[in-house]
């Protein structure tokens, strides 16, 4: 087992800042020096392998990648995709600088591969019409859970190479409203949405969605998003709290673990994503002159 620090990094649209935090396990330190991303609108990204990210925004419409190189984030490549319509966008990893990517104006999930120059699409688009503010995560390789506000059913996809096709059962969860998942396994969730503001836990056997353990109230989250940094453990930030926190899923039950981080300069639309995924890909992220991989 290689080692594993508790890497994450966030863009929002108020700052407009790319900017890591690592975890050592009783609290959050800013890790790095930010790069101010000027314009970016309703940002959303992604860890696809190594200490890359990629990001999408409704401004630009275009996939960018930035490359971590301590201190600093540089962007690699050509931003040679741009879409006529985004919206509210989301990214998942699902294979070693592979991507999906999903906008409530654009109204398809579309697979990306990057060859650290150019985005190529791979296959056919999965049409969702009428989905709005959706979010998906990467749930295994091509792989990937999805939910949106408007249907508010939880989905498992699965991308055979040129096409997409559902798996199993949808699970409709009618109350919730601006949702967030993240996978902690191949076959678990995590969802908080800023209605219900339950910090919930689902499991998927292959055929079914069931809920599992007991949901933890989270009081006055608004426009929440969470990644898992680990198999039992979330990091959540949003925009009423203004505080990266870390949740941690023992047994059947959520504890908030640690020291939380302020960080009051971010007050709009905020996304983050870890290194950390269920499933062999390799997001290295330098600390301290060291790369760190979270792979088995």
């Amino acid at each position: 087992m290689a080692l594993r620090p508790f890497i994450i990094t966030m863009i929002d649209e108020a700052t407009k800042n790319l900017q890591s935090y690592i975890w050592n396990s009783s609290i959050w330190v800013a890790y790095g020096n930010p790069l101010n991303l000027s314009g970016v609108t309703y940002p959303s990204i992604v860890y696809v392998e190594n200490n890359k990210v990629v990001i999408v925004d409704n401004a630009s419409k275009k996939l960018k990648a930035y490359q971590y190189n301590s201190p600093n984030w540089v962007q690699l490549g050509t931003s040679s995709i741009a879409f006529s319509s985004m919206g509210d966008s989301c990214l998942a990893s699902v294979y070693p600088n592979r991507l999906a990517v999903f906008g409530d104006s654009l109204q398809n999930i579309i697979e990306y591969d990057f060859n650290d120059t150019y985005f190529s699409k791979v296959g056919s688009s999965f049409s969702y019409a009428g989905i709005v503010e959706p979010d998906i995560t990467g749930m295994d390789t091509n792989k990937i859970a999805v939910i949106d506000d408007w249907f508010k059913n939880l989905k498992y996809l699965s991308f055979g190479g040129s096409t997409w096709s559902q798996v199993g059962n949808s699970l409709n969860i009618s109350s919730i409203s601006k949702p967030s998942i993240t996978a902690m396994t191949k076959t678990r969730i995590a969802l908080i949405d800023e209605t219900v503001q339950d910090l919930c836990v689902y499991d998927f056997d292959g055929s079914d969605w069931s809920l599992f353990g007991t949901p933890l109230p989270i009081s006055g989250v608004t426009a929440p998003t969470i990644t898992a940094i680990d198999s039992d453990k979330i990091a959540l930030f949003d925009t009423t709290n203004l505080e990266l926190r870390v949740y941690q899923l023992i047994g059947t039950t959520w504890v908030l673990v640690g020291t939380s981080l302020s960080i009051p300069s971010v007050t709009s639309k905020p996304d983050i994503d870890g290194i950390y995924k269920p499933f062999p890909i390799y997001c290295f992220h330098e600390v301290e002159n060291t790369q760190w991989a979270n792979s088995d």
